[in-house]
C-alpha cells in the first residue's frame, strides 16, 4: 500500500525551512524574518500551546492584526494538529459571544486590547486562564517573551484526511453564524496551484485581513507554497502603501474593490507602483469600466475572481493564462467544478441565470457542529452558494445577485437577521427590523447596505444607538442609519 500523504499545512513552512533557511519568509515593520528564524519562533509557540494544555483536535481562537504573532500562532496550531478558530479584531463582544459558546476553545489567542469584547456587562464570559495575550505586560508570559526563552516543539502531526485546520463563521442567514471548517488539504491544493502562477522573482503584500479566508490563503499559505517573501502590513491605508509597495518591490498584491476604489481616489496616475504588475481582486463585485480604468491609470493588470469562505475561498479567476474578461469573475479554477442550477436543482443552459453551485477539494468537509445545516446546503458533494449568475460558452462566470439574504460591505458578509439578533439585546429595543437598501454611484455597481427600523418605549437615540453597536457588533456591520419608532 502506498504512503498516505502527511498535507499538515505546517509542512510548507517546515520544507522551505529546510532547503532555503536563509531565504526571506516575510518583512514586517522594518523587520526581516528568514524561513529558519519563522520555522523555530513557530515550534517554540507551538511547544508552549502544548504546555497550556491544547492537544489535537482542540479549538484555538486566533483574534490578532496582520502581525508576526499570527502567522507563528497559526502555523503553531497547525503545527501540532489543533483547529485555529479565526475571529476578526473588529468583531465586538456579542458576535465573539456566540463564536465562543459555540466552538468550545480550550485556548485564546488575542491582545490586551482586545480583552473588552470577551466581556457582557463587564464580566467575562469565558474563563480567564484560556487567554494569551501576546502583548502581555510580564515579558515572560508574552509571544515574544515565550517565543525568546523558550524550547521548540520538535514533532509535527501528521494530517492524512480532511481534518480541519481553520475555522471561520460566517453564513449567518437564520442570525446564528456557521463555522465553516477549512481543512488542510483544501488549503494546500489550491495554493499549490495559485503558486504557480507566482513568476521567480516576485513578492507579495499582505494587506488583507488574514482571518479572512482570502487573506489567509491568498498572502500567507499562498505564498510560503512558492517559496515567495511577503510584506505583512497591519492594516491597509492607501496613503502609507505607495512607500510600504515601493520600498519592499511588490509585484503582487490581492484586495477587494473597496482598496482599489480608494486607491484609484486619492492616488495620483502613473507608473506609481514602480514593480507591481498584477493585483488580484475578489471579495465583492466591481464593474468591469472601474477595473480597466484603475488597471490604466497605474499601469498594472487586475484580475477579478470569485469565492466564499466555504470553498477555500477561490471558486473561478480571470486566470494570468487566459484573456482578463472585465465584467466577469473569470473561469473555474483547476481544483474545482462549478454549475449553475435553477430552484429545482436541475442545471440550466449556457447563459442562464440561477443558483451557482460548486464541488471540489477545496470546498469545506462542512460546518462545525451542524448537521442540519450540512443536510440543507450540500447535495452529494456540491455546494449551494447562494450566489446567482449564469456562463457563458467560454466558461466565463457572470453574476448577477444574490439568492441568500445577505450583503456585501468592503468584501466583508452582513447578514441582516444576525444584525436584527444582535440589536435585540439593546435594553431600549423592543424589536428591530433590518431593511436592505441599494446604493448606486457613478462608474460603480450597485451596491447595498442596512437600515434599521427600531421600536422602543424609551426614549433612547440614533446616536446611542451607534455608540452601543460600536462596543457590541463589528463596525461594517453597523445600519447606516437608524429609524425610531415609538410604541
Amino acid at each position: 500500500m502506498s504512503e498516505i500523504k502527511n498535507v499538515n499545512v505546517f509542512s510548507l513552512l517546515e520544507s522551505a525551512a529546510k532547503d532555503e533557511p536563509d531565504s526571506v519568509f516575510f518583512n514586517f515593520e522594518g523587520d526581516t524574518v528568514t524561513y529558519k528564524e519563522g520555522f523555530d519562533k513557530t515550534r517554540i509557540c507551538a511547544q508552549h500551546l502544548i504546555s497550556r494544555g491544547v492537544k489535537k483536535g482542540d479549538r484555538v481562537i486566533l483574534c490578532l492584526q496582520n502581525t508576526p504573532d499570527f502567522v507563528y500562532s497559526y502555523l503553531a496550531i497547525s503545527q501540532i494538529g489543533a483547529v485555529s478558530v479565526l475571529v476578526g479584531p473588529v468583531a465586538r463582544r456579542f458576535e465573539i459571544e456566540y463564536i465562543v459558546s459555540h466552538s468550545q476553545p480550550s485556548l485564546i489567542i488575542t491582545s490586551h486590547t482586545m480583552l473588552d469584547n470577551f466581556t457582557v456587562d463587564n464580566s467575562f464570559f469565558v474563563d480567564t486562564d484560556k487567554f494569551l495575550l501576546v502583548d502581555d505586560s510580564h515579558k515572560s508570559r508574552s509571544l515574544a517573551g515565550i517565543i525568546e526563552t523558550g524550547k521548540p516543539y520538535e514533532k509535527s502531526e501528521a494530517i492524512t484526511d480532511d481534518s480541519a485546520v481553520s475555522i471561520i463563521y460566517t453564513s449567518a442567514m437564520d442570525g446564528f453564524p456557521l463555522g465553516v471548517q477549512l481543512t488542510h488539504k483544501g488549503i494546500l491544493a489550491s495554493t499549490k496551484v495559485l503558486a504557480g502562477f507566482l513568476n521567480q522573482d516576485d513578492k507579495c503584500i499582505s494587506v488583507l485581513p488574514l482571518f479572512h479566508a482570502f487573506g489567509l490563503t491568498v498572502t500567507l499559505i499562498m505564498p510560503i507554497q512558492g517559496r515567495t517573501p511577503f510584506t505583512l502590513v497591519r492594516k491597509f491605508n492607501p496613503q502609507d502603501l505607495i512607500p510600504i509597495m515601493n520600498n519592499n518591490d511588490i509585484t503582487l498584491m490581492a484586495g477587494v474593490p473597496r482598496m482599489f476604489l480608494m486607491v484609484n481616489a486619492m492616488v495620483p496616475p502613473g507608473k506609481i507602483f514602480k514593480k507591481l504588475r498584477v493585483c488580484i481582486s475578489g471579495g465583492e463585485g466591481v464593474s468591469g469600466d472601474a477595473l480597466k480604468e484603475i488597471s490604466e491609470k497605474y499601469q498594472f493588470d487586475i484580475r477579478e475572481g470569485y469565492g466564499l469562505t466555504e470553498a477555500s475561498p477561490i471558486v473561478t479567476w480571470n486566470h494570468m493564462n487566459t484573456e482578463n474578461r472585465y465584467g466577469s469573475v473569470g473561469k473555474a479554477m483547476d481544483w474545482n467544478e462549478i454549475k449553475i442550477v435553477d430552484n429545482k436543482g436541475k442545471e440550466v443552459a449556457v447563459g442562464t441565470t440561477g443558483e451557482v453551485m460548486v464541488k471540489g477539494i477545496n470546498v469545506t468537509s462542512g460546518y462545525y457542529d451542524a448537521p442540519e445545516k450540512n443536510k440543507l446546503y450540500f447535495d452529494n458533494g456540491w455546494l449551494h452558494t447562494g450566489d446567482l449568475g449564469y456562463l457563458d460558452k467560454d466558461g466565463y462566470l457572470y453574476l448577477t445577485g444574490l439568492k441568500k439574504e445577505m450583503i456585501l460591505n468592503s468584501g466583508f458578509n452582513v447578514y441582516p437577521k444576525e444584525v436584527e439578533r444582535i440589536l435585540k439585546k439593546h435594553p431600549a429595543v423592543d424589536d428591530v427590523k433590518i431593511e436592505v437598501k441599494e446604493d448606486q454611484q457613478p462608474g460603480d455597481i450597485v451596491r447595498h447596505y442596512i437600515v434599521a427600523v427600531i421600536n422602543s418605549s424609551t426614549g433612547v437615540t440614533e446616536n446611542e444607538l451607534k455608540i452601543w453597536c460600536k462596543d457590541n457588533i463589528s463596525n461594517y456591520k453597523i445600519p447606516r442609519a437608524f429609524i425610531i419608532e415609538k410604541q
